[in-house]
This record gives C-alpha cells, sequence and structure tokens, in this order.
C-alpha cells in the first residue's frame, strides 16, 4: 500500500510542477502584453530604465504619461504626487525624436540631466533648447563612463557638437577617471557580441521584450514587499499617507515636509572634507577633458550640481552644521586653470536665501523646475559670454 501510494505520489509531481510553470508564465504574459509598463513601478525612471540589452538609457521610441512620486518619500505620508510625462527617441535617450543629425548643444551628464522627478517640458535641455533655438540634447549614459561614451558613440563622432556641457553631481565628481581618448572602445566586442548588439538595434521591439523579461519588475515589486513584511512588518498595515520614515531618507529640521538622502547626511555629519591634494586631482581631470574636446574643436563647459543637503546644509539634523566648500575651492581652481565652469551652487544658494525659491522637490534628491530655470539662465549667460551664435 505504501508502495502504491509513493508511486501515486512520485507520477504527480510532473502535473504539479507543469501547472505551477503554467502559473508563473501566464502571470509573466500579463504583466509583458497586457499591464501598462509602468504598473509595478512608482517613477517611470525605473519602467523605462534598460537593464542591458540595448545601448541607450531608457527603452527607445517610448511615450509615457503617470503619476509619480519622489525618490525620497514615496509610500510615506511626505510623498508628492508630480503628472509627468516621458519621451524618448531611436536612440534610447529622453528627447521627442524629431531627426535631428547634428545637436549643436550636448549635455552629458546624470540623472539631473535626464530630468528625474520633471516633466518632459521642465528639462534643462528642453528649457535651454527653446531659449537658445538650437537642438540640445540629454547624453546620460549611467552604465558607461560619461565622457567615453559620447567620444564612442558615432554618431556624434561623424556630427560633433559645437559646445559639450559635462554635468556631475557633487557626490559623483570625485569619481571622475583621468580623460583617455580610445575610439576603438567601442569594438572589443567580439564578433558574436556585436552580431547580437546589431541584431537587437535592428529588433528594438524584442530587445525591450527581452530586458523587461530580464530586468524582472514585478518579481522585484513582490520582493521589495516580501522584504517588507519579514522586517517591517508594522508598515504593511499602516497606510502610506501615514508613514513617516522612509530607509533611505531623513527629514529636516524646518517645518516644510523636505527629506534628504540619509547617506548624504550621514557622510556631511563625519565633518571630514575632501582634502586640497585630492581637489587638485579632480580639477586636473577635468581640466584634460577641456584640453581633449578643445582639439577636436568642441567647446567645453564644466557643471556640478551640488547635492541638494549642500544648498539646504541649515536644514539637516546634525550638529555643528557647516557649509559645504568642496565646490566653491573647485570652481576657484578650474578658473583658474581657464576651464569655462558655472558655479551653480552660488547661484542656487543665493536664490534660495535672498528670493525664498524652493529649488529642490522636497520629496526627491533632484532639482525642480524653478531650479532648472536659475540653472538655465547660468548657461545662457556662459554660453553668449564664449560668443555661442544661435543663429
Amino acid at each position: 500500500m505504501e508502495k502504491n501510494l509513493s508511486t501515486f505520489n512520485f507520477k504527480r509531481l510532473p502535473g504539479a510542477f507543469l501547472i505551477a510553470l503554467s502559473i508563473i508564465v501566464i502571470v509573466y504574459f500579463v504583466e509583458i502584453f497586457i499591464l501598462p509598463i509602468n504598473f509595478f513601478t512608482f517613477r517611470t525612471w525605473e519602467a523605462l530604465m534598460v537593464k542591458g540589452l540595448l545601448p541607450g538609457e531608457f527603452y527607445p521610441n517610448m511615450k509615457i504619461s503617470m503619476i509619480e512620486t519622489g525618490d525620497l518619500g514615496h509610500h510615506t505620508k511626505f510623498a508628492v504626487e508630480k503628472e509627468v510625462e516621458w519621451e524618448t527617441d531611436r536612440y534610447g535617450y529622453r528627447k521627442h525624436d524629431i531627426g535631428t543629425i547634428r545637436h549643436r548643444i550636448v549635455i552629458l551628464g546624470d540623472s539631473a540631466v535626464a530630468g528625474t522627478a520633471l516633466t518632459q517640458e521642465d528639462m534643462l535641455s528642453e528649457v535651454l533648447e527653446r531659449r537658445l533655438k538650437v537642438s540640445v540634447y540629454p547624453f546620460t549614459p549611467s552604465r558607461y563612463p560619461l565622457v567615453d561614451s559620447f567620444l564612442n558613440e558615432k554618431r556624434f563622432i561623424d556630427n560633433p557638437p559645437d559646445v559639450v556641457i559635462l554635468e556631475r553631481i557633487e557626490k559623483k565628481i570625485p569619481e571622475l577617471s583621468v580623460f583617455k581618448l580610445d575610439f576603438e572602445a567601442g569594438h572589443r566586442y567580439s564578433w558574436l557580441e556585436r552580431g547580437w548588439k546589431d541584431f537587437l538595434g535592428k529588433h528594438q521591439d524584442l530587445a525591450v521584450l527581452l530586458d523587461r523579461i530580464y530586468k524582472n519588475n514585478m518579481g522585484n515589486y513582490f520582493k521589495s514587499r516580501l522584504e517588507i513584511m519579514i522586517q517591517h512588518p508594522v508598515q504593511l498595515v499602516i497606510k502610506p499617507s501615514q508613514r513617516h520614515d522612509s530607509p533611505s531618507a531623513v527629514r529636516g529640521t524646518a517645518d516644510n515636509g523636505m527629506l534628504f538622502l540619509k547617506e548624504t547626511v550621514d557622510s556631511m555629519a563625519t565633518g571630514i572634507d575632501i582634502l586640497p591634494e585630492d581637489i587638485d586631482r579632480i580639477a586636473e581631470t577635468i581640466d584634460s577633458y577641456d584640453k581633449a574636446f578643445r582639439k577636436m574643436g568642441i567647446n567645453f563647459v564644466f557643471m556640478p550640481v551640488p547635492n541638494k543637503e549642500s544648498v539646504y546644509y541649515e536644514e539637516l539634523p546634525i550638529e555643528d552644521n557647516k557649509k559645504p566648500r568642496f565646490l566653491k575651492d573647485l570652481v576657484l581652481k578650474l578658473r583658474h586653470r581657464g576651464v569655462e565652469v558655472i558655479d551653480v551652487q552660488q547661484a542656487l544658494e543665493e536664490a534660495s536665501r535672498k528670493n525664498n525659491i524652493l529649488l529642490y522637490h522636497t520629496d526627491d534628491t533632484h532639482w525642480n523646475a524653478e531650479g532648472i530655470k536659475i540653472v538655465a539662465d547660468l548657461i545662457e549667460q556662459r554660453l553668449y559670454h564664449m560668443g555661442f551664435d544661435s543663429k
């Protein structure tokens, strides 16, 4: 009898496995082909971000509108809903694709240039383009070295811009590497890898499908909920509108709902500044970019963007708040070397303190539309000072 029962159960295992597999396949089919691409994400960034199968930063030829909340306040009472529209071009960057071959200005940068927490028309490149009436392109390849990626992009090699603006968030500036001009970097793939990439480039719909499966937004969504259930079970019974804390954020001392990145606040609380010799090394690295672009006949501008915590340092919940000096010292050293640099920190500080303008989203690490306008003013003034002709 036991033998028959064992045989009976064993024979049914393949059937149970097939049923479970079928359920998984159906669920993933529903996610990929029926549900909106942003169904399991709280921002468009996560929905369109490329995991690895496409050369661009985001999925190409996309247009999405959704209600987003900031990267610091999501699922808490401090979340601020924003109606945001995204549009990407054929290359997978956040730009309306009008078929322009050559862009007069290219902004190399990170998420601040990609316009996180901003709708399309409020992005820095879009605002600057409307003002100058020339094509301005936001190039933000976060998975690859920024400058190297630009110099190995065939479309920029064949049709170089007049101006390159290198933007870098303050906390990432020390990571800039020494410039190496290497046009062969894009040809180091094996013939099989090159063939695969060329195939995906010609069949973008298939590439997006494979990348979405690989990225597994639905799986990550339920994984995060499971982790919350295990580590913070109380969070599950508290409505998002009543949650006060986020593990990645800290509240400022002012009564304005301002949130700050905990990682940066903790770093500033140590009181350790970047050493003068390190600033010299960084200035030399940036100077090498300036020299290289000049040799190519391209005007170079460096635009360091201060951390949100640096602009609102007085509101941080730490003892002995001191005004960060890194960007101020760096700007002085770069100007001494003759590098065109935009002092964003000083302009934002003056606007915040003298005019009481909110320049960053309260629930996000990135600047808002008002901050963009001030920076666009600075760039416009600097370009005209350099003799840039928009005609």
